[in-house]
């Protein structure tokens, strides 16, 4: 998962690139980078970490003047996490051949061995020292774009097409292409499942591109449209040209919704902290618990908080006296790649002791996924004082996600491990029994009290409520809309790749 940002044809682009992965940077903050034509060529700056530290650091000083910029935030889900390979990972890329091509992409790539072999046989390099499958995306596209000097948008269209016809996984990617006459082209295109978002704003003089709506909000660019599943946008002098190439379904990531997106964005006319609220206010139906006190857990936590305090009022009449009793410190602990996770965890939230002393408390969360938040915040309120810990989680991860998330292993899945040895032991067992069996035997496993958490199928009815019929909740389901997902999971079942993911290799 990454945050991409491209400004066309818009005085001191480089600036409001900088502003559009500042308000982006809660989609990545292990590497970011910046680029712009300079001459036949393109000036690009990047680094390891975050995109506010890059910026006081100075690492984009001179990187303007131009009126065309690509931006890009990374959260890593492919190569390595040390330093030295996520400075080098950075993205976006530059391919020089027949024509420049500068690219970034949000998503992942799932066929890259088969990829690189095209790429070698056509002699197509692209920066080999990354571990980043962004190298593989620019290299498809370059293998199709490659011999032709002056590529016409209806030649960049058929390049597009062919690229989504053999690359594997999620993306939504930005690029511009470069012409040996000097012509500079925009270029924006998405996967022919739509899993990953893009949108597109204008101004009164050109174009932006960004993962989420609220890098255009901050940086004043007006919403103009969100392109299709298989779509591929051609920026020229001569405005957005649009074209649907590849389309297979219309899948958008519903992790996105639950947690990664900022709850200030509205993707495909979907408000995402409105889509948090209304899950919030499901999963109140379930509570069956006493407590004194609800402690939303920040930031990603407080409008299913709110969405949960509205049901139990409209469900129980029961009115939760709301505290802010742990105070964050940080950024985002889930996308660290770091994996000792429990310290940050710890580091991260301050406990008010005034506020949980001798309570029975209650969290509210967006969801649970490895299970090392949750048991480490057991630890904190217990520490605190607190008598009670009754953990509320809005979705509940069971499955790999092999589309941008870091998490491509199901035996670190804390649901998915648990409803494996459910299944196991009470094969007859129908799906209420094994959900509130798994709630049962997670809260266990995390020292709390009790848990409780969304079934799937209310969270996709929510969702089709909203207006998405099909959305990819394979990571809440297991149940993948292409073909690779589901070979991937069937191979990391048991798979031993000595610390790579399974589509490393």
């Amino acid at each position: 998962m990454c945050g991409i940002c491209l400004v066309y044809n818009v005085q001191n682009a480089s600036e409001i690139v900088k502003a559009g992965l500042l308000a982006q940077e809660h989609r990545g903050q292990n590497g970011v980078g910046i680029g712009v034509p300079h001459g036949m060529e393109f000036l690009v700056r990047k680094t390891d970490g975050m995109a506010s530290d890059a910026i006081k650091r100075g690492v984009f000083d001179g990187v303007d003047g131009s009126r065309h910029a690509v931006g890009h935030v990374r959260y890593p889900t492919f190569g390595g996490r040390k330093k030295e390979a996520l400075e080098k990972s950075a993205q976006p890329e530059v391919y020089y051949g027949s024509c420049a091509i500068l690219l970034a992409h949000n998503g992942n790539i799932n066929n890259c061995k088969i990829i690189g072999r095209e790429m070698e046989e056509k002699e197509i390099k692209v920066n080999e020292e990354s571990q980043c499958d962004a190298r593989y995306l620019l290299g498809a596209l370059a293998c199709e774009l490659n011999g032709n000097e002056e590529p016409t948008d209806d030649d960049i269209f058929a390049a597009v097409e062919r690229v989504q016809q053999k690359v594997e996984g999620a993306y939504s990617a930005t690029a511009l292409i470069a012409t040996r006459s000097g012509r500079m082209i925009g270029l924006a295109f998405k996967d022919p499942y739509g899993i990953r978002p893009m949108v597109i704003g204008t101004n009164e003089s050109g174009f932006m591109i960004a993962s989420e709506t609220t890098a255009l909000d901050f940086v004043g660019f007006d919403y103009s449209f969100e392109p299709e599943p298989g779509e591929a946008v051609v920026f020229d002098e001569n405005g957005a040209h649009r074209k649907t190439l590849v389309q297979k379904g219309n899948s958008p990531c519903i992790f996105e919704y639950i947690y990664f997106a900022s709850p200030d964005s509205v993707m495909y006319g979907v408000s995402v902290g409105g889509f948090r609220y209304d899950l919030g206010y499901d999963l109140a139906r379930r509570e069956d618990c006493e407590y004194d006190i609800l402690i939303p857990i920040q930031n990603s936590g407080l409008h299913h908080s709110d969405g949960y305090v509205k049901g139990m009022w409209d469900h129980h009449k029961k009115h939760v006296d709301v505290v802010h009793a742990l105070v964050k410190r940080g950024g985002r602990v889930f996308i660290d790649p770091d994996p000792d996770r429990t310290e940050k965890v710890i580091r991260k939230h301050s406990p008010i002791r005034r506020f949980i002393h001798e309570k029975r408390v209650a969290t509210a969360d967006d969801s649970t996924v490895r299970g090392d938040t949750a048991k480490a915040l057991s630890g904190i309120l217990y520490s605190a004082g607190a008598r009670e810990v009754h953990q509320r989680a809005s979705a509940g991860i069971k499955s790999p996600c092999y589309y941008g998330i870091d998490t491509p292993d199901p035996r670190k899945l804390a649901i998915y491990m648990i409803q494996q040895e459910i299944r196991k032991e009470h094969p007859l067992w129908d799906k209420d029994r094994i959900h509130a069996e798994t709630e049962r035997r997670f809260a266990e496993r995390i020292d709390s009290t009790s848990f409780r958490y969304n079934p799937p199928d209310v969270i996709v009815s929510i969702m089709r409520r909203a207006g998405i019929p099909t959305p990819d909740a394979a990571c809440l389901t297991g149940e993948y809309p292409t073909p690779d997902g589901r070979r991937l999971l069937q191979i990391a079942q048991t798979f031993d790749g000595g610390g790579k993911r399974v589509y490393d290799v």
